[in-house]
């Protein structure tokens, strides 16, 4: 507990429930009071007569965001970050492209993956993992969007360039973040595998992620 004093009196304060609340729409909002049953020890058998408590009710005022801020932001402080497995494969392989977003804000519920396209490969859709925690600052982590590419011929190919977008309360503007494009260069495949006779009878291997 916390040690204060309340109109000269020493009391012990505990917290009893502590929430993390996002608005969902602006105006003004309450935060109804909170009730508590106690049930103190004392009394002729041990224990006295219930004692119930509540709290005062609470209001917010949540505004609007910028004007221009695109729908489905994040509200918060993020860093991005864009890595692929490898610089360099060969043709009919495939390379994973992974997008971080990581800070501290409304990041659980950014659910729209980033949006491109490369000419002459194809772009899988992504597989989402993410990395949150609740503190009493907020949710912090991190989220990262896994593409799957395939290019369709020889030559040097580049993932382009992505951006986040994202309203930063603490100095109250809006702000987009961008990665640096990556190159990715195919080569041709080889026929060391092509040479080896395959057996029709063997039972086949799926990949379960794709």
């Amino acid at each position: 507990g916390e040690n204060i004093v309340v109109q000269g009196e020493p009391f012990l304060r505990y917290p009893v429930l502590e929430r993390l609340l996002f608005p969902t729409r602006t105006g003004l909002h309450e935060i109804p009071e909170a009730r508590l049953r106690l049930v103190p020890a004392g009394g002729a058998f041990g224990v006295a007569a219930p004692i119930e408590r509540s709290t005062k009710v609470l209001k917010v005022n949540v505004g609007s965001l910028p004007a221009g801020t695109p729908e489905g932001s994040a509200v918060g402080t993020y860093e991005v970050e864009s890595s692929v497995d490898r610089p360099s494969i060969a043709l009919g392989d495939a390379v994973t492209f992974r997008f971080k977003v990581k800070g501290r804000g409304n990041l659980k519920w950014v659910d729209a993956a980033p949006s491109f396209e490369i000419p002459g490969a194809r772009v899988f859709p992504p597989r989402v993992t993410s990395d949150l925690k609740t503190t009493r600052q907020g949710i912090e982590g991190s989220k990262t969007w896994e593409f799957v590419i395939v290019p369709e011929k020889e030559g040097t190919y580049e993932v382009p360039s992505i951006s986040f977008s994202s309203f930063d309360p603490a100095t109250q503007s809006l702000r987009t973040d961008r990665t640096n494009a990556i190159p990715v260069v195919v080569s041709a495949a080889t026929t060391t595998a092509a040479a080896v006779p395959r057996n029709i009878t063997a039972p086949v291997s799926l990949r379960a992620d794709l």
